[in-house]
Parts: C-alpha cells; sequence; structure tokens
C-alpha cells in the first residue's frame, strides 16, 4: 500500500491531477501513438501480402 500512496505523491501525478491541460494533452499523445502502432502494422501486413508493390516494400530485399 505504501508503494502506491508514493506513486501518488509523485511529481508527474500531482500535475496530472492538478493541470487543467496536461492530462488532456498526455491523453491524446498516448491516443495518437497507439493509432501510429496501428497504421505501421496495417502498412507492414499490405506489403507483406503484396497490396503495396514497392521497392521498398518487398520484405525479401534485404536477404
Amino acid at each position: 500500500m505504501e508503494f502506491l500512496q508514493a506513486i501518488e505523491q509523485a511529481e508527474p501525478v500531482r500535475l496530472l491531477k492538478t493541470s487543467f491541460l496536461a492530462y488532456p494533452v498526455v491523453n491524446a499523445l498516448h491516443i495518437a501513438a497507439i493509432g501510429v502502432l496501428f497504421a505501421s502494422i496495417v502498412l507492414m501486413d499490405l506489403c507483406v501480402l503484396g497490396a503495396i508493390r514497392t521497392a521498398q516494400c518487398d520484405p525479401w530485399s534485404r536477404f
């Protein structure tokens, strides 16, 4: 329980709890990062499946 109380008293956590702008900005960046992650996964899958035909996309060109 002391560990959780220590986390609650940490300065970044207190900033997120008290600031009107910090939490929405951090949340928006988090959601954007998840979107970038899934977009890169989809693009790589399309590359491997052959839906995108470019020289940079050939997964076997390195070998």
